[in-house]
């Protein structure tokens, strides 16, 4: 009864103190596992790439899981048609190890998680609905998301080539979550370590990735050092291939073309092709 009261003073308390109409706000979710009293910063990402913070925040802390790690999204001050860089950093993990159970003592969070989401995308989610996938949240999907395209900000940025860009990646990262029948931002926004953990393309750094940034490592070092010992030959039937492995997916550069196989179902896929000469950028 006490968590459940909280609950609702809570949805009550991120509606209010605000600049503008609030009241329909979407909360938010830190969750490495479930990351309590961590700064939130909102950034604006201007049409130059530059950055603009326009709210802090802390997430909550609580008794329960489902009490620790929320935070006023400011969705529905959020402009439709611009992009908002969400970043966590600090705070205490009361789920370190991801098994829906809150810990007996948090474990310190030195790093920081980032989310890019659209003002509109936020917009359409039912803050009410807690249990399902309705919560946008700021995770270690979102983080490997953020770590692939965030070289858009240094060379030439456009919105579009940001989107072109968050596009590509989601599918490399995280299945249908939803069940949409696509794989898009939602996929990303709704992703849950304790629920979706097997289901995730990473899964098996999962806990590695989510232990570096909780010491502050730099995870993106950890992922092209990974990358870099799966790389060398691979023969797919008959064909000699020069590859590179990133977990269940492999990436197969032959003949100007660029494949994905997945090594799971046996299944060879065509991805890129080339017009002189093929490159692998991670």
């Amino acid at each position: 009864m006490y968590n459940y009261l909280f609950f609702l003073i809570f949805l009550v308390l991120i509606g209010c103190g605000n600049n503008g109409d609030s009241d329909s706000n979407v909360y938010g979710i830190a969750q490495l596992g479930n990351l309590g009293d961590a700064e939130v910063k909102i950034y604006k990402i201007e049409e130059n790439g530059s950055k603009t913070l326009k709210w802090t925040e802390r997430t909550s802390e609580g008794k329960s899981l489902k009490s620790i790690g929320l935070f006023n999204s400011h969705s529905n001050e959020l402009e439709d048609n611009v992009y908002y860089l969400y970043e966590i950093s600090g705070g205490k993990d009361w789920d370190s190890d991801d098994d829906g159970k809150k810990d007996w003592h948090y474990t310190n969070n030195r790093g920081v998680i980032r989310a890019i989401y659209k003002g509109s995308d936020l917009k359409k989610i039912n803050m009410f609905n807690v249990d399902k996938h309705s919560s946008p949240k700021v995770n270690i999907a979102t983080e490997i998301v953020y770590q692939k395209i965030k070289t858009v900000f240094e060379n030439n940025f456009s919105v579009t080539n940001l989107e072109n860009n968050l596009s590509k990646v989601y599918k490399y990262i995280v299945p249908d979550i939803n069940k949409d029948g696509k794989i898009d931002r939602y996929d990303a926004m709704f992703f849950n370590p304790v629920k979706d953990k097997l289901r995730f393309f990473y899964q098996k750094s999962l806990s590695k990735y989510i232990n570096s940034i909780h010491n502050g490592d730099n995870i993106a070092q950890k992922i092209t050092l990974e990358l870099n010992e799966y790389k060398g030959d691979f023969n797919y039937g008959t064909t000699h291939n020069h590859i590179i492995a990133d977990d269940e997916l492999v990436y197969i550069a032959r003949d100007n073309k660029m494949y994905l196989y997945n090594w799971l179902d046996n299944n060879l896929t065509l991805a890129y092709t080339f017009s002189f000469m093929a490159y692998l950028i991670m």
